[in-house]
């Protein structure tokens, strides 16, 4: 079981990480942006998320072609080896990555939306895949588990894993979970979600009470 905060608010997320509820750190260009930031702050976003604990660090390449982002990619590598390297799923980004696969670079194709670029993504060597669970819920009016659960089938014999994002609550955790999905990237409030609920805090308060009429 892994989980990923995908933000780029920096105090949050190694907060997270120092605390061992994180394994790394996902982001694109919008939540970069979002936080004013880009490419030019990957070294220090790098270093820090490293620093505080982060398994790896997933930054997205770009170019408008195979060749720009390849070595767009070149850039990003150079960090570090606990870097993952995120590539669109298009043509360029499928080419891309097998070039990357065979330099022995960990990729992952992201905003995949159907099975067929889930197989295309196993073809080329990627380590992950990450479907959007809430957009393409947005996008088809349709519960997105029976899709995305029919990508980590197809992938059942690969290396490929899927990293569930676009997880918008506990609850889309826990219905990836039902289809066997063992990996998630979301923002740090839905990961502080996943750890409370009611009842757990009243039975905690509970407990404390208990324990502070016996001190």
């Amino acid at each position: 079981m892994r989980f990923y905060a995908d933000s780029a608010d920096v105090e949050r997320v190694e907060a997270l990480l120092r605390a061992g509820l994180v394994s790394g750190v996902t982001s694109n260009p919008a939540i970069l942006d979002r936080a004013d930031r880009g490419a030019g702050d990957f070294p220090e976003l790098y270093s820090r998320y490293v620093a505080a604990g982060a398994e790896e660090v997933f930054f997205q390449t770009w170019g408008s072609s195979p060749s720009e982002m390849v070595a767009n990619a070149s850039r990003i590598t150079d960090l570090g080896d606990r870097v993952v390297v995120k590539l669109t799923a298009t043509r360029a980004g499928f080419s891309a990555a097998a070039v990357l696969r065979r330099a022995g670079v960990p990729t992952l194709i992201t905003a995949v939306n159907t099975v067929a670029q889930a197989a295309m993504s196993a073809q080329v060597g990627a380590a992950w895949i990450a479907p959007y669970f809430g957009q393409i819920a947005d996008r088809t009016g349709e519960p997105p588990v029976g899709l995305v659960g029919a990508m980590h089938a197809a992938l059942r014999d690969s290396p490929t894993q899927v990293l569930l994002a676009s997880v918008r609550n506990p609850q889309a955790v826990e219905q990836a979970l039902a289809v066997g999905i063992r990996a998630f990237t979301a923002h740090p409030d839905v990961l502080d979600a996943c750890q409370t609920d009611e009842h757990s805090e009243r039975a905690h308060a509970t407990f404390e009470d208990l324990v502070l009429r016996r001190a």
